[in-house]
């Protein structure tokens, strides 16, 4: 799955004005990536956040035809009609069914 910069940034956005203190949410996401807070604002440190995470991202793998990407691995408990859940960065999530 592709890093989707689109995505990320109206998420960053939705984040930032979500509540009183959204420039914490920013500040606390672009400290780790190394960004400083622009002279205009932490809002404008929104693009920047999502080049950093873009760059950070690794690159998609080439998809076979006998592999669907659509279905489980049996190694993860799946079933061949629900997908895997993936984070950003494509990092299986756990399902929230099992324990």
């Amino acid at each position: 799955m592709a890093f989707d910069a689109t995505a990320r940034t109206a998420e960053l956005e939705e984040l930032y004005l979500s509540d009183e203190g959204g420039w914490r949410a920013i500040k606390a996401i672009a400290d780790p990536l190394g960004i400083v807070k622009p002279e205009t604002g932490w809002d404008d440190a929104i693009p920047l956040i999502t080049e950093a995470e873009k760059n950070a991202a690794p690159a998609p793998e080439p998809s076979s035809k006998e592999s669907s990407s659509s279905e489980a691995p049996a190694s993860l408990g799946g079933t061949p009609w629900r997908k895997v859940r993936t984070d950003l960065y494509g990092n299986v999530i756990p399902s929230p069914w099992s324990s």
